[in-house]
Formats: structure tokens, C-alpha cells, sequence
């Protein structure tokens, strides 16, 4: 009997994206991580431990959403790209600042410097 939906098959996520989401593991709590098909695109999911100080730190300074770009293996990122995404984000109610950084997680260094610059 149906219900009334497809039944559609579950989207695997391709070998690039599972290796970019191990790279966003929290690096101070177990964080769980998990990735989504939605809107369009890969959605990588980090679930911190409760507690954990980053994002505490984070949620001081409204920085709990980010956007990863990915580039195929071999391949990079274009300008092109960073910018748009940048002018998307950036766009979004809500959004004070955007980061561009070659990595996930900030450091104790990195969020310090940025304490001391947000006085």
C-alpha cells in the first residue's frame, strides 16, 4: 500500500566531501559528525558535546553557522567562487561578518586574537 510518496533513494555523499567533513571535526570535544543532501547541495553537520568551549566562544560571537566549499580532488576553488559565496552569506539575515580561512576550526589563538579585537 502507498502512502503517497516516492520512494526515493538515499543520496551517498562522494569521497571528497566525506574526507573534507572528517577534516571539520571539533578539535577540542567529541563532536559527531554527519552529512545531509538539501537545497541542492552537501550539508556537513558537526554535533558538539555539550559544554564544549568552542562553541560557547561561538555562540558569544554569533558565529554558529559556517559554509564549506569544496573542490573536486585535484581542483581549486576558484576566486570566482569564494566571492559569490562570500556575497551570499553575506547577505543573509543576520550575518555580521564573514571569515575565509583554509580550514574548520579556529584555535585558542585565533579566538583570542579575535576577543582582543572585538575589545
Amino acid at each position: 500500500m502507498s502512502n503517497g510518496r516516492a520512494h526515493r533513494r538515499k543520496r551517498k555523499p562522494p569521497p571528497f566531501v566525506l574526507a573534507a567533513l572528517a577534516k571539520q571535526r571539533c578539535l577540542i570535544c567529541n563532536s559527531e559528525l554527519s552529512v545531509r543532501w538539501r537545497q541542492g547541495m552537501w550539508h556537513n553537520v558537526i554535533a558538539h558535546d555539550d559544554g564544549c568551549p568552542q562553541v560557547a566562544w561561538r555562540e558569544r560571537h554569533g558565529a554558529t553557522s559556517s559554509v564549506v566549499l569544496i573542490a573536486h580532488p585535484g581542483k581549486t576553488v576558484s576566486p570566482e567562487a569564494i566571492a559569490l559565496a562570500v556575497k551570499a552569506v553575506s547577505a543573509r539575515p543576520g550575518v555580521v561578518g564573514v571569515r575565509v580561512s583554509d580550514h574548520s576550526s579556529l584555535s585558542w589563538q585565533e579566538r583570542k586574537r579575535i576577543d582582543e579585537a572585538l575589545g
